[in-house]
């Protein structure tokens, strides 16, 4: 058996609160999504660099949330960088704006914040979505777990 060594630190009470609220069908049910329509020419290079950046900043956006073994509650680990931020980038040119409209609600209502958090190596998921060659959307999730009343 492989043991695997992860530097943790526990959960504060507002986020076992938050973990108790959410447990059974929907754990970690609350968070914060976001949807940002982009028109114009998107350096994308920059944006992800832009991104990558305020996660390597801030901790919280580095911040997963690991169930050990045996473990009702779990522990918190920050991450070293930006990776697991970005999704693949879901490319939709060439559909109808309808066609696009729909898939981006289905998008946007898959991604609820319960499986961003638990297991995966950041807090912060993004994911850039081509409508056309003028006008992009940007998906941004984040697990309450990592935020507050600000956020």
């Amino acid at each position: 058996m492989e043991t695997q060594v992860m530097n943790g630190f526990s959960i504060s009470p507002q986020q076992k609160r938050l973990w108790s609220i959410g447990a059974g069908d929907k754990p970690h049910a609350y968070g914060c999504r976001c949807l940002i329509e982009l028109d114009g020419a998107l350096d994308r290079l920059a944006l992800r660099a832009a991104v990558e950046l305020a996660v390597n900043r801030h901790e919280a956006l580095r911040t997963s949330f690991h169930v050990l073994p045996e473990m009702t509650l779990p522990v918190q680990v920050i991450g070293d960088d930006a990776s697991g931020v970005w999704q693949p980038e879901l490319d939709l040119t060439g559909r109808s704006p309808e066609t696009q409209s729909r898939e981006i609600e289905q998008l946007y209502s898959e991604s609820a914040p319960a499986q961003l958090s638990v297991n995966r190596s950041s807090s912060l998921h993004a994911r850039l979505i081509l409508l056309s060659p003028g006008r992009t959307a940007l998906l941004l999730r984040l697990s309450a777990l990592c935020g507050d009343a600000v956020t």
